[in-house]
């Protein structure tokens, strides 16, 4: 986003830097705007991560079958 006024904008922040990562879940991104009057105005989005892949498991071994004898 980009924030314009006619007296001037003297604050343009957010509470997440661009590219920054987010967790898994829903997050709120926030970007804040101010003229040089102090009038303020806010403008929010929400970042949805969903992590659909099942986890990988390397190296299982195969059954094992085992003969005993008698002695």
């Amino acid at each position: 986003p980009t924030a314009s006024d006619n007296c001037g904008v003297t604050l343009f922040s957010s509470n997440f830097s661009p590219g920054a990562t987010f967790p898994i879940g829903i997050t709120t991104v926030t970007y804040t705007a101010r003229d040089a009057a102090g009038n303020q105005t806010l403008c929010s989005f929400t970042v949805t991560v969903t992590d659909n892949q099942s986890p990988v498991i390397s190296g299982c071994p195969t059954n094992i079958n085992v003969n005993t004898t008698s002695g």
